[in-house]
Protein backbone atom coordinates (compact mmCIF):
# COMPACT_ATOMS: atom_id res chain seq x y z
CA UNK A 1 0.00 0.00 0.00
CA UNK A 2 1.38 3.41 -1.02
CA UNK A 3 0.75 6.02 1.69
CA UNK A 4 2.26 8.84 -0.34
CA UNK A 5 -0.63 11.30 -0.04
CA UNK A 6 -1.25 14.60 1.74
CA UNK A 7 -4.86 14.94 2.93
CA UNK A 8 -6.49 18.35 3.17
CA UNK A 9 -8.93 19.21 5.97
CA UNK A 10 -11.78 21.25 4.52
CA UNK A 11 -13.79 21.56 7.74
CA UNK A 12 -14.02 20.07 11.24
CA UNK A 13 -16.61 20.62 13.96
CA UNK A 14 -17.51 19.23 17.36
CA UNK A 15 -21.28 19.31 17.17
CA UNK A 16 -24.70 17.77 17.73
CA UNK A 17 -26.15 19.20 14.51
CA UNK A 18 -27.05 17.09 11.50
CA UNK A 19 -29.82 17.00 8.89
CA UNK A 20 -32.09 14.21 10.10
CA UNK A 21 -34.56 11.88 8.40
CA UNK A 22 -33.23 12.54 4.90
CA UNK A 23 -30.84 10.64 2.70
CA UNK A 24 -28.04 13.01 1.65
CA UNK A 25 -24.96 12.87 -0.53
CA UNK A 26 -21.74 14.71 0.30
CA UNK A 27 -19.40 16.05 -2.38
CA UNK A 28 -16.24 15.41 -0.35
CA UNK A 29 -14.93 12.62 1.92
CA UNK A 30 -15.94 12.60 5.58
CA UNK A 31 -15.38 11.18 9.04
CA UNK A 32 -17.94 11.00 11.82
CA UNK A 33 -16.75 10.06 15.32
CA UNK A 34 -19.23 9.60 18.18
CA UNK A 35 -18.21 11.31 21.42
CA UNK A 36 -21.46 10.52 23.24
CA UNK A 37 -25.02 9.44 22.58
CA UNK A 38 -26.52 6.72 20.42
CA UNK A 39 -28.01 6.54 16.93
CA UNK A 40 -27.50 5.07 13.50
CA UNK A 41 -25.72 5.81 10.25
CA UNK A 42 -27.61 4.40 7.26
CA UNK A 43 -26.57 3.86 3.69
CA UNK A 44 -28.40 1.96 0.97
CA UNK A 45 -29.05 -1.48 2.39
CA UNK A 46 -26.92 -1.12 5.53
CA UNK A 47 -27.40 0.51 8.94
CA UNK A 48 -24.48 0.99 11.33
CA UNK A 49 -25.10 1.43 15.06
CA UNK A 50 -23.55 4.61 16.45
CA UNK A 51 -22.24 4.42 20.01
CA UNK A 52 -19.43 6.30 21.79
CA UNK A 53 -16.11 5.48 20.13
CA UNK A 54 -17.59 4.58 16.74
CA UNK A 55 -15.72 6.00 13.74
CA UNK A 56 -17.43 6.15 10.34
CA UNK A 57 -15.59 6.96 7.12
CA UNK A 58 -17.73 7.73 4.07
CA UNK A 59 -16.57 8.96 0.65
CA UNK A 60 -18.15 11.39 -1.78
CA UNK A 61 -21.13 10.13 -3.79
CA UNK A 62 -22.54 7.85 -1.06
CA UNK A 63 -26.17 8.30 0.02
CA UNK A 64 -26.42 8.33 3.82
CA UNK A 65 -28.73 9.26 6.68
CA UNK A 66 -27.84 10.00 10.32
CA UNK A 67 -30.37 9.41 13.09
CA UNK A 68 -30.07 10.06 16.82
CA UNK A 69 -31.92 8.49 19.73
CA UNK A 70 -34.01 11.14 21.49
CA UNK A 71 -33.07 9.86 24.96
CA UNK A 72 -29.35 9.75 24.09
CA UNK A 73 -28.65 12.57 21.57
CA UNK A 74 -25.52 12.26 19.46
CA UNK A 75 -22.52 14.50 20.08
CA UNK A 76 -19.75 13.95 17.57
CA UNK A 77 -16.83 15.18 15.52
CA UNK A 78 -17.46 15.62 11.82
CA UNK A 79 -14.60 16.13 9.37
CA UNK A 80 -14.83 17.07 5.68
CA UNK A 81 -11.62 16.38 3.78
CA UNK A 82 -9.89 15.56 0.50
CA UNK A 83 -7.13 13.01 -0.01
CA UNK A 84 -4.94 15.69 -1.60
CA UNK A 85 -4.64 19.47 -1.86
CA UNK A 86 -5.67 19.74 -5.51
CA UNK A 87 -9.11 21.11 -4.64
CA UNK A 88 -8.22 23.32 -1.65
CA UNK A 89 -9.41 26.46 -3.45
CA UNK A 90 -12.97 25.14 -3.81
CA UNK A 91 -15.57 26.49 -1.34
CA UNK A 92 -17.13 24.37 1.38
CA UNK A 93 -20.16 22.46 0.07
CA UNK A 94 -23.03 21.20 2.22
CA UNK A 95 -24.52 17.76 1.52
CA UNK A 96 -27.41 17.64 -0.95
CA UNK A 97 -30.64 15.69 -0.92
CA UNK A 98 -30.33 12.62 -3.14
CA UNK A 99 -32.80 13.96 -5.71
CA UNK A 100 -30.82 17.23 -6.02
CA UNK A 101 -27.33 15.74 -6.16
CA UNK A 102 -25.14 16.58 -9.13
CA UNK A 103 -22.26 14.07 -9.46
CA UNK A 104 -20.25 16.64 -11.38
CA UNK A 105 -19.83 18.61 -8.15
CA UNK A 106 -18.10 15.73 -6.36
CA UNK A 107 -14.52 16.42 -5.25
CA UNK A 108 -12.98 13.21 -6.56
CA UNK A 109 -9.74 13.26 -4.62
CA UNK A 110 -9.35 9.48 -4.18
CA UNK A 111 -6.60 8.51 -6.58
CA UNK A 112 -6.19 5.09 -8.17
CA UNK A 113 -3.74 3.74 -5.58
CA UNK A 114 -6.29 4.37 -2.79
CA UNK A 115 -9.53 3.59 -4.60
CA UNK A 116 -9.95 -0.05 -3.62
CA UNK A 117 -9.47 0.76 0.09
CA UNK A 118 -11.42 4.02 0.40
CA UNK A 119 -14.31 3.88 -2.08
CA UNK A 120 -16.82 2.41 0.40
CA UNK A 121 -18.19 3.22 3.84
CA UNK A 122 -15.98 1.93 6.67
CA UNK A 123 -17.25 1.53 10.24
CA UNK A 124 -14.80 0.94 13.10
CA UNK A 125 -16.16 0.22 16.55
CA UNK A 126 -14.18 1.12 19.68
CA UNK A 127 -11.91 3.53 17.78
CA UNK A 128 -11.38 5.54 20.97
CA UNK A 129 -7.78 6.50 20.26
CA UNK A 130 -8.99 8.28 17.09
CA UNK A 131 -10.49 10.93 19.38
CA UNK A 132 -7.02 12.22 20.28
CA UNK A 133 -6.19 12.92 16.63
CA UNK A 134 -9.59 14.52 16.01
CA UNK A 135 -9.26 16.69 19.10
CA UNK A 136 -5.90 17.98 17.84
CA UNK A 137 -7.21 18.60 14.32
CA UNK A 138 -10.15 20.49 15.85
CA UNK A 139 -8.03 22.63 18.18
CA UNK A 140 -5.61 23.51 15.37
CA UNK A 141 -8.57 24.64 13.27
CA UNK A 142 -9.81 26.88 16.08
CA UNK A 143 -6.43 28.44 16.91
CA UNK A 144 -5.17 28.77 13.31
CA UNK A 145 -1.57 29.23 14.43
CA UNK A 146 1.29 29.17 11.92
CA UNK A 147 1.38 25.87 10.03
CA UNK A 148 -1.95 24.66 11.42
CA UNK A 149 -3.07 23.17 8.09
CA UNK A 150 0.10 21.08 7.85
CA UNK A 151 -0.44 19.79 11.39
CA UNK A 152 -4.10 18.99 10.61
CA UNK A 153 -2.99 17.12 7.51
CA UNK A 154 -0.42 15.09 9.47
CA UNK A 155 -2.95 14.00 12.11
CA UNK A 156 -5.54 13.21 9.47
CA UNK A 157 -3.04 11.05 7.60
CA UNK A 158 -2.33 9.08 10.79
CA UNK A 159 -6.08 8.56 11.14
CA UNK A 160 -6.46 7.37 7.54
CA UNK A 161 -3.58 4.90 7.92
CA UNK A 162 -5.23 3.59 11.09
CA UNK A 163 -8.53 3.15 9.21
CA UNK A 164 -6.72 1.30 6.42
CA UNK A 165 -5.07 -1.07 8.91
CA UNK A 166 -8.28 -1.79 10.75
CA UNK A 167 -10.30 -2.29 7.60
CA UNK A 168 -7.80 -4.58 5.92
CA UNK A 169 -7.24 -6.74 9.01
CA UNK A 170 -7.30 -10.32 8.29
CA UNK A 171 -9.46 -13.04 7.34
CA UNK A 172 -12.44 -11.74 9.34
CA UNK A 173 -12.63 -8.68 7.11
CA UNK A 174 -12.61 -10.94 4.06
CA UNK A 175 -15.28 -13.12 5.61
CA UNK A 176 -17.56 -10.11 6.16
CA UNK A 177 -17.08 -9.14 2.53
CA UNK A 178 -18.10 -12.67 1.47
CA UNK A 179 -21.16 -12.50 3.72
CA UNK A 180 -22.26 -9.19 2.20
CA UNK A 181 -21.74 -10.36 -1.37
CA UNK A 182 -23.73 -13.54 -0.73
CA UNK A 183 -26.63 -11.62 0.86
CA UNK A 184 -26.68 -9.02 -1.90
CA UNK A 185 -27.02 -11.85 -4.44
CA UNK A 186 -29.50 -13.84 -2.34
CA UNK A 187 -31.45 -11.58 0.08
CA UNK A 188 -33.91 -14.44 0.67
CA UNK A 189 -31.32 -16.38 2.71
CA UNK A 190 -31.60 -16.37 6.52
CA UNK A 191 -28.78 -16.44 9.09
CA UNK A 192 -28.54 -20.23 9.23
CA UNK A 193 -28.59 -20.63 5.43
CA UNK A 194 -25.85 -18.01 5.02
CA UNK A 195 -23.72 -19.83 7.61
CA UNK A 196 -24.29 -23.20 5.90
CA UNK A 197 -23.26 -21.85 2.50
CA UNK A 198 -20.05 -20.39 3.95
CA UNK A 199 -19.37 -23.46 6.17
CA UNK A 200 -19.42 -21.61 9.50
CA UNK A 201 -21.46 -21.94 12.69
CA UNK A 202 -24.27 -19.30 12.74
CA UNK A 203 -23.26 -17.97 16.18
CA UNK A 204 -19.63 -17.48 15.10
CA UNK A 205 -20.66 -15.80 11.85
CA UNK A 206 -22.97 -13.37 13.63
CA UNK A 207 -20.31 -12.54 16.21
CA UNK A 208 -17.68 -11.78 13.55
CA UNK A 209 -20.12 -9.72 11.51
CA UNK A 210 -21.40 -7.64 14.43
CA UNK A 211 -17.90 -6.84 15.69
CA UNK A 212 -16.79 -5.77 12.22
CA UNK A 213 -19.90 -4.00 10.92
CA UNK A 214 -21.60 -2.76 14.09
CA UNK A 215 -24.94 -4.47 13.38
CA UNK A 216 -26.21 -8.03 13.67
CA UNK A 217 -26.24 -10.32 10.68
CA UNK A 218 -30.03 -10.63 10.99
CA UNK A 219 -30.46 -6.85 10.81
CA UNK A 220 -28.18 -6.62 7.77
CA UNK A 221 -30.23 -9.30 6.02
CA UNK A 222 -33.48 -7.41 6.74
CA UNK A 223 -31.93 -4.16 5.43
CA UNK A 224 -30.79 -5.91 2.24
CA UNK A 225 -34.24 -7.44 1.72
CA UNK A 226 -35.90 -4.06 2.13
CA UNK A 227 -33.50 -2.45 -0.34
CA UNK A 228 -34.26 -5.17 -2.89
CA UNK A 229 -37.99 -4.84 -2.23
CA UNK A 230 -37.84 -1.06 -2.74
CA UNK A 231 -36.06 -1.60 -6.05
CA UNK A 232 -38.68 -4.13 -7.23
CA UNK A 233 -41.55 -1.90 -6.16
CA UNK A 234 -40.26 1.05 -8.14
CA UNK A 235 -38.91 -0.75 -11.24
CA UNK A 236 -41.28 -3.70 -11.83
CA UNK A 237 -44.98 -4.56 -11.84
CA UNK A 238 -44.59 -7.60 -9.60
CA UNK A 239 -47.45 -8.00 -7.08
CA UNK A 240 -46.64 -7.25 -3.42
CA UNK A 241 -47.02 -10.92 -2.51
CA UNK A 242 -44.47 -11.95 -5.14
CA UNK A 243 -42.00 -9.27 -3.98
CA UNK A 244 -42.43 -10.47 -0.40
CA UNK A 245 -41.60 -14.04 -1.47
CA UNK A 246 -38.65 -13.09 -3.69
CA UNK A 247 -37.08 -11.05 -0.91
CA UNK A 248 -37.47 -13.79 1.70
CA UNK A 249 -40.09 -12.35 4.05
CA UNK A 250 -42.15 -14.90 5.95
CA UNK A 251 -45.43 -13.26 4.89
CA UNK A 252 -46.76 -10.20 3.10
CA UNK A 253 -47.88 -8.69 6.40
CA UNK A 254 -44.36 -9.12 7.85
CA UNK A 255 -42.94 -7.51 4.69
CA UNK A 256 -45.33 -4.55 4.96
CA UNK A 257 -44.58 -4.03 8.67
CA UNK A 258 -40.79 -4.04 8.14
CA UNK A 259 -41.02 -1.82 5.07
CA UNK A 260 -43.19 0.81 6.74
CA UNK A 261 -40.94 0.88 9.80
CA UNK A 262 -37.89 1.51 7.60
CA UNK A 263 -39.29 3.95 5.02
CA UNK A 264 -42.24 5.49 6.91
CA UNK A 265 -44.54 4.54 4.03
CA UNK A 266 -46.29 1.29 3.07
CA UNK A 267 -45.25 -0.78 0.04
CA UNK A 268 -48.67 -0.18 -1.48
CA UNK A 269 -48.23 3.61 -1.26
CA UNK A 270 -44.73 3.40 -2.74
CA UNK A 271 -46.22 1.49 -5.68
CA UNK A 272 -48.89 4.18 -6.14
CA UNK A 273 -46.24 6.90 -6.31
CA UNK A 274 -44.33 5.25 -9.19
Amino acid sequence: MNFDFTPYVRYIAKTSYFISNKYLIACDCRFLYVISGRGSFKTTGVAYELTPGTLIYYPYGVAYKIQSEQEHPLHFYTVNFDFNEDFSSLPLMVPEAVRNHNPEKEIRSIRENLRSEFSNVICIKDAVHAETNLRRIHSEGLEKSAGYQQIQSAYLKILLVYVFRQNSKTEKSTLCKEIKELIFRHPELNNIEVAQKLNYHPFYLNDVFKKSEGITLHRFIIQSRLTKAHELLTTTDLPLEAISDVCGFSSQSHFSTCFKKEYNVSPANIRKQT
